[in-house]
Formats: structure tokens, sequence, C-alpha cells
């Protein structure tokens, strides 16, 4: 539940940090009735700690209502202390890991966008692969998991456009056999860039799906020529957003 900071019982305690113990809700100033209200439900008494980042910041609030004997003693503050505790480290560890695969995503959106920058014939096709491979790994049933890898593989299957020449990659004219061999070469450059990149265990295929987006389901592609029975499901869904 998301409330306004100083709002009601649970804004005071994000807002100040400290912890409350009411005996009788509606006869604290602080406390907001709004919530009673609008579900029928009746506040008596009131336990509400703060959940404390390493840093001391609040980054929530944990409160319980209404002690079915009396009110809420010392030992419970305690009590609801230690949970407040272990609950913290459990949010500050999911606001980390959002922060990370954020952090991440904008690495590669980053990277799939100065390669797309290199020459103007390509300018948003990374980000259009992504996109055709999202919604092909969506159309056919993958876990979110692996709809995930196939943005990333769709955004980052470029990357080794980087080792080709710019006179050779926005050449307007035809390719002589020397300078085709060039562009082919981006695939396998592709994989040898991004398995120097530390992905997560769960990502680690990446590079070589990535890779594989030159293959081609009869086996006449490159850079190894599998066909669609060695292709993994990923490097298909690639090929074909490709």
């Amino acid at each position: 539940i998301r409330v306004p900071l100083g709002r009601g019982l649970s804004g005071y305690v994000a807002q100040t940090g400290e912890t409350l113990n009411i005996a009788d809700a509606y006869q604290d100033p602080r406390f907001d009735p709004a919530w009673d209200r609008r579900t029928g439900f009746h506040t008596r008494t009131v336990l509400c700690a703060p959940l404390l980042s390493q840093t001391g910041e609040v980054i929530g609030v944990l409160q319980v209502l209404n002690k079915r004997d009396d009110r809420f003693t010392d030992y419970d503050e305690r009590l609801l202390s230690a949970f407040a505790a272990q609950a913290a480290v459990a949010v500050e560890n999911a606001q980390l890991h959002e922060e990370n695969r954020k952090q991440f995503e904008s690495f590669i959106e980053t990277l799939a966008a100065t390669i797309d920058a290199k020459s103007p014939f390509t300018a948003g096709h990374s980000k259009r692969v992504a996109e055709y491979a999202t919604r092909l790994a969506r159309a056919v049933g993958l876990s979110p998991e692996l709809v995930e890898k196939a943005r990333y593989a769709g955004l980052l299957h470029d990357i080794g456009k980087i080792s080709v020449p710019d006179a050779v990659l926005n050449k307007p004219g035809r390719l002589t056999e020397a300078e085709y061999a060039q562009v082919k070469s981006h695939a396998e450059r592709t994989y040898d860039i991004l398995r120097k990149i530390r992905f997560a265990r769960r990502l680690r295929d990446i590079p070589a799906v990535a890779a594989s987006h030159h293959e081609r389901l009869n086996g006449r592609g490159y850079p190894t020529g599998a066909d669609l029975f060695r292709l993994p499901l990923l490097a298909r869904i690639l090929v074909t957003a490709s």
C-alpha cells in the first residue's frame, strides 16, 4: 500500500523513522480514518515500525493492527522490529536487483544504438530486430526469462560490425569478395566481443544466440552453416527476426 509521506500513522513513521505504539487510533490526531471509512474496518490499536536500509534510510513501513487482547506490548515492539529488519533486507535486495537490471538494459541499449549509428542504412535496425524477436518469442509461448533473452540478443546481434571499416560498411556500390568477407566476419566478431561481457548465469548463451543471426534454417547461412535441426530455438527466432 502506498500512502503520501507524512499522512496517517504509517506516513508519520515513514517521515520520522520512529516506531509508534498506539492504544486508541481515533484518539491520536495523526491517525487518518479515510481507509476505515472506505473499507468498513475499525482500527483500534496500532503498532507501526520503519523499514530501515543499511544506511539508515526509511524504505518502507511495517504495520499491524488490532491486537486481540488489550494493546501491543514492549515485546510486540521488539518482535515487529525484528520482522521489519528482515523485511528491509528483502526490500533493499529487490530494489538493488531492479536497479542492476535497469543499468544493464541501458548499457545494452547504448551499445546497440552505438552500432546502429555507424551506418545510415542500419539506423534503428537493432531495436527493430529486438522488437521482432520479442514478439516471436511471446507468440510461441516462451517464458518471460527467454523472451528477455531474445530481446537482449536482438539488441546485440550486430555488435561485431564495430570491427568492419566504415568505408566497407557504408559502400554504396557492389562489394568485392574481400569486402564481403569482412562484412560476413561481423557475426563471429559479435560472439568474440559478447563472450567477454560478464553476463548473469541465465543470460550466458546470449553471445552464441546473437552471433547466429545470419544462419539459415536450410543450413546455408554463416558463420557455422547450422540448419534448423542444429539451431537452438532462440537462435531460430533471431534468424527469423533479422
